[in-house]
């Protein structure tokens, strides 16, 4: 399969939102614990699609999106000088950020057929790092541009390989993933739009 498409709208908008979060210390820890949230959520996903005798490959991307959690948590408490849990009052948006990744999952795996193995965690994981390399370039501009003392370059490498490898692993197994590729980037391009709106609705509170 050929590489998937990063979306090509709201780069403008989303990266001005994230420079004025970066430069609001409370809101951008509260971000920073949103994609720590995110990551979590996104790490129990796979746990729990994992078959009953997981391999290798799939335990490493378990590992790997939990590491990501963790190090959106470490940054977020380093700025707060705090430990944070994932309360309402610690993230920005974080019912819409739950919402966003629930309802996605939940969209996929209707549109799927019983008996098609790990198909479902394939496009799930797919589709969300499609969205995490999207978001993540525009962040680590931001914070270069600040000069925050934050690097994402590690973690965008990793969300790299794993869209790569899902993205194969979706080649090799559905002759239908013509079909379904637009259908899904669609529906995450609906939920990403309200989630996103839903930050912007936070942060402009404190504008």
């Amino acid at each position: 399969m050929n590489p998937l498409p990063l979306p090509d709208d709201g780069r403008g908008a989303v990266g001005a939102r994230l420079e004025q979060i970066c430069a609001d210390q409370d809101l951008h820890i509260r971000f920073l614990n949103t994609l720590s949230l995110m990551e979590h959520i996104g790490s129990r996903k796979i746990m729990l699609a994992q078959p009953r005798v997981p391999d290798g490959a799939m335990l490493k991307h378990l590992a790997e999106e939990t590491r990501h959690a963790w190090f959106f948590k470490r940054a977020a408490e380093k700025l707060a000088g705090r430990t944070l849990d994932y309360g309402d009052d610690a993230l920005l948006a974080g019912a819409a950020a739950r919402f966003y990744m629930d309802r996605l999952d939940a969209g996929i795996s209707s549109a799927m057929t019983p008996g098609e193995g790990p198909l479902p965690y394939l496009y799930m994981s797919l589709i969300i790092e499609r969205r995490a390399i999207w978001a993540y370039r525009i962040y680590q501009s931001v914070l270069a541009a600040r000069n925050c003392g934050i690097s994402l370059t590690g973690v965008l490498a990793e969300e790299d390989l794993h869209h790569d490898k899902m993205l194969a692993g979706i080649g090799a197994r559905d002759p239908l993933s013509d079909e379904r590729m637009p259908a899904f980037c669609a529906m995450e391009q609906d939920n990403f739009r309200r989630f996103w709106g839903a930050v912007e609705q936070s942060a402009c509170a404190r504008c």
